[in-house]
């Protein structure tokens, strides 16, 4: 009798609501700078404002957000110097998750990556939307991640893309070639994939070095110092 009964799903509103805000922020479905109100979110969710209100304080706790004086909200506008340290960080601990995946990641890694990186250059290809390119992309690294077997490190990890997943939006999308920016990007992942497969540690983290840098210099070209990337507009009109 009890096996024919389904599991319940114990996650709160607002742990899901939280879930959401927070993959949007890292597949880039929401760009630097991005104003956002909490009743928009919450019709854009399909919830009351009470659980959109929690994840957005949780948000702004793991500096993805600040608080603005008009009672909305804002994705942290970027600027040259911030990128230029969040890419800094990202390359050290990319690269150290990406080395240890070459030892940790198993046998079947070098096929799920390339797959992957082909599901990207399909996307790329036959002129799918920048949200399912950026999730693509986003999908080959958290593989490599999650294959280098150290919570900690992962955790850093997501937290640094909770970060950068909006300036990755905002480039594609100011790019004047943006297909061709990461139409390369899928050309640095294959390097990264042969180095995978002979087991090179070093080219490995060099590759993904190179992956990174390439999107923060594509970027880099839309900001000056100081200078505040631009506000798009709000998540639901």
């Amino acid at each position: 009798m009890t096996k024919e009964l389904a599991t319940i799903d114990v996650t709160t509103v607002q742990e899901r609501v939280y879930r959401e805000l927070r993959r949007a922020l890292q597949q880039g479905r929401l760009v630097s700078g991005e104003s956002l109100t909490v009743r928009a979110l919450a019709r854009a969710v399909g919830t009351s404002e009470m659980p959109v209100r929690e994840a957005l304080r949780r948000l702004i706790a793991e500096g993805a957000l600040v608080q603005v004086p008009n009672r909305s909200f804002q994705i942290v506008p970027m600027t040259s110097e911030r990128l230029t340290e969040l890419t800094r960080v990202r390359v050290a601990l990319e690269g150290m998750a990406a080395r240890l995946a070459v030892t940790a990641g198993g046998p079947t890694l070098v096929a799920d990556l390339t797959s992957l990186n082909s599901e990207m250059r399909q996307a790329i290809d036959t002129g799918q939307s920048d949200e399912d390119v950026l999730r693509a992309n986003q999908e080959f690294h958290f593989t490599i991640y999650r294959a280098a077997a150290s919570p900690q490190l992962f955790e850093f990890i997501d937290m640094l893309w909770l970060r950068s997943g909006p300036y990755l939006a905002d480039t594609l999308r100011r790019a004047e070639d943006s297909r061709g920016l990461f139409r390369n990007g899928t050309v640095v992942h294959e390097r990264l994939i042969r180095a995978m497969a002979r087991g090179n540690a070093e080219a490995v983290a060099r590759a993904l070095a190179a992956d990174l840098e390439l999107t923060a210099a594509a970027a880099m070209k839309h900001l000056a110092p100081g200078k505040k990337a631009r506000r798009a507009a709000s998540l639901v009109a």
